[in-house]
């Protein structure tokens, strides 16, 4: 497997990084309201 594979995205600036680039090819720009920290984690 690949590193920070342990039940989660990555670190919390990956993650934050992965939401980013998502956003910017829309992914989840209309469920981003669901996409919250406090869900994340």
């Amino acid at each position: 497997g690949k590193k920070g594979e342990n039940g989660g995205i990555g670190t919390p600036a990956t993650r934050a990084a992965m939401l980013a680039k998502l956003q910017e090819r829309g992914f989840y720009a209309v469920e981003k309201k669901k996409l919250i920290p406090t869900q994340l984690g």
